[in-house]
């Protein structure tokens, strides 16, 4: 039982934290920093060769400057892309505050303002969905959400940032790719940066896999 719970929680840290990309175990050659960066490169590339990682990309910045830079396994370089799966969702609610602030989206309007016809429209508020508070229940999907006994208290789905970037869409007038693109990634910089699966193969998107009991298996984005 011992070494089950071991497994599993091994397991769930790799999927959470390392959903990164490929199959053969990290390691790479020296990366020329030293001191206490020099320590850092020495322990991520016995780490990620342990654990079995097959690619990681690793960034240290402060607020100044980048400190550490540097990918593992089969990741080329620290510009590549790759799926970030939830990560995702701090683009959205970006998006959301930049149209709160800019007055164009109300946080504590009905979503039926922004989504007409919307499921419970007149019963769940923009901030609802931001802070997962509505009531939809984790497992339910686009097509049968209802808010439910724990509306008012954090929730996690999916669906509540779906809804939003339908709200993002119908409020620009515009695609959620090209408002991220536009309004984030181009004034950031973001060049490797897609909201598209399209677009972020064109950026060299690499194959992404999870790692189930220390076999690193495919998953379609």
């Amino acid at each position: 039982m011992k070494k089950l719970i071991t497994s599993l929680l091994l397991t769930l840290f790799l999927v959470v934290s390392f959903s990164l990309p490929l199959t053969a175990a990290a390691g790479t050659e020296s990366s020329g920093y030293t001191g206490v960066y020099g320590r850092i490169d020495e322990y991520l590339c016995r780490a990620f060769k342990a654990a079995r990682i097959p690619a990681a990309s690793v960034v240290i910045v402060d607020g100044e400057s980048v400190r550490f830079d540097n990918a593992y396994g089969d990741c080329p370089n620290t510009q590549t892309p790759f799926l970030l799966g939830s990560v995702s969702k701090s683009f959205t609610a970006l998006c959301i505050m930049k149209l709160c602030e800019e007055g164009r989206v109300d946080l504590n309007a009905k979503i039926s303002t922004y989504l007409k016809g919307a499921r419970y429209g007149d019963e769940i508020t923009v901030l609802q969905l931001l802070n997962h508070s509505a009531g939809i229940e984790t497992y339910q999907t686009l097509k049968n959400y209802k808010p439910g006994k724990n509306k008012g208290k954090h929730v996690y789905s999916n669906v509540n940032y779906t809804l939003l970037g339908k709200i993002i869409e119908s409020v620009s007038g515009k695609s959620y790719e090209e408002y991220v693109e536009q309004n984030i990634f181009k004034p950031l910089g973001m060049t490797k940066s897609a909201a598209s699966l399209e677009k972020a193969e064109q950026n060299g998107l690499i194959k992404g896999y999870e790692n189930y009991f220390g076999f690193n298996v495919a998953k379609k984005p």
